[in-house]
């Protein structure tokens, strides 16, 4: 918001906040006087603070999957680049069962269920 609609808004607060003392509204609490905050984004210090933090959230804000689909690359045993997708969407058992998982708890999710797999195939190696 511009500094002059700001200002425009806090007029606008001060006016409709002073006529509304004028209706004599019984305070419910302490009886202090009240206080309004406002504040520009660029001082907002809370908003990082309540950033939904679930694994959905952290994949959002750190691939960015296009489309629900994900492309990364790795060198094989060979040392040749390789590309695979991963889609991210309903039919993916494991973001399904964790997208909504606070980030600490997906991840011990995944950890138990990664060494559940692996003890069920020991035989496979």
């Amino acid at each position: 918001m511009s500094p002059y609609k700001l200002s425009w808004f806090v007029i606008l607060v001060c006016l409709s906040w002073s006529a509304c003392r004028g209706l004599n509204w019984r305070h419910v609490g302490s009886g202090e006087r009240s206080v309004l905050l406002i504040l520009d984004r660029t001082n907002d210090l809370v908003s990082p603070l309540v950033h939904e933090l679930t694994y959905q959230a952290m994949i959002e804000d750190l691939i960015g999957p296009k489309n629900d689909v994900f492309t990364y690359t790795f060198t094989d045993q060979d040392n040749k680049a390789q590309s695979r997708e991963v889609i991210l969407n309903e039919n993916d058992v494991i973001y399904k069962a964790v997208r909504h998982l606070h980030i600490q708890h997906g991840k011990s999710w995944i950890a138990n269920e990664f060494k559940k797999f692996r003890e069920q195939s020991k035989d496979m190696v």
